[in-house]
């Protein structure tokens, strides 16, 4: 690995200097080790054939007058393949969604002194489908007068955010972790499964909303959904790199541990 070293005897006489080397993400190659080097022309022709026998992908520029050469790898060269580390980036945002009108909190709260919370969506709805008056009262149940008149206009839903997070993870072929395998099942994370099961540390843990305080029906638990499971291949010259890409959607969810007397939709990790 002499042809990396700054100082060493073949690195002076090649006539070349590392300018930088650092871990790079970019939409058209994903996550890259890149190392910058100047020098002579000659010089640098010689370290960019010797990076591409050990499997980067180099750029030259000859326009100065000094030579410039970025050479990039699937992995960091300078790592040995049994003690590879990923390169992983993080982002965490709000999406926005459709929701029904009647999961609005005022719908929800007036819907409990009905009948019941679904004879209140059905009576509304059958009236607005038959083309009948409203059937509730207006003064006991205003909420559901003006969702009414919303659905006889054709609106049924009203957008709603909600955090979304997402990781990008890179690593080679001959990477020897545990690259995730991809589930069938549906799987909810407890905020506190999130961070330990995927090493989620300070600051990104700071920017993971807490569960609300809203109190929700049995069965049912505020998590963070497994929504997105991507995986691509990208080869290098004479490696392969491996990108997954994994995303969780925060919500109330109706999920139960394995085991549970009662089953949810969904599969609980705690």
């Amino acid at each position: 690995m002499s042809a990396y070293t700054q100082g060493s005897p073949s690195f002076v006489a090649s006539g070349v200097t590392l300018v930088s080397t650092r871990p790079v993400f970019d939409q058209g190659n994903g996550n890259t080790w890149e190392y910058t080097y100047e020098g002579t022309s000659a010089g640098i022709a010689s370290q960019a054939a010797d990076m591409q026998a050990a499997g980067a992908r180099t750029t030259v520029d000859n326009s100065g007058p000094v030579s410039r050469l970025v050479a990039s790898f699937v992995r960091d060269p300078e790592q040995p393949a049994a003690a590879e580390t990923t390169f992983d980036t993080w982002s965490i945002s709000q999406e926005e969604y459709q929701v029904s009108l009647f999961s609005m909190d005022r719908a929800v709260v007036e819907a409990e002194g009905y009948v019941s919370k679904a004879q209140y969506r059905t009576d509304i709805e059958e009236a607005v489908r038959a083309g009948e008056p409203f059937p509730l009262s207006q003064t006991e149940y205003p909420v559901g007068w003006y969702i009414y008149n919303l659905l006889s206009q054709g609106i049924d839903t009203y957008p709603r955010g909600a955090p979304v997070l997402n990781r990008n993870r890179t690593y080679s072929l001959t990477y020897t972790g545990a690259p995730h395998r991809v589930v069938t099942q549906g799987i909810v994370y407890t905020r506190t499964a999130l961070l330990r099961d995927f090493g989620i540390i300070s600051p990104l843990s700071e920017r993971i909303p807490l569960d609300p305080d809203e109190a929700l029906p049995e069965g049912f638990v505020w998590g963070w959904y497994l929504s997105r499971q991507d995986f691509s291949y990208q080869r290098e010259r004479s490696a392969l790199k491996v990108t997954e890409n994994l995303g969780w959607r925060f919500g109330s969810w109706n999920a139960w541990p394995t085991g549970s007397a009662l089953q949810g939709i969904y599969r609980l990790i705690q």
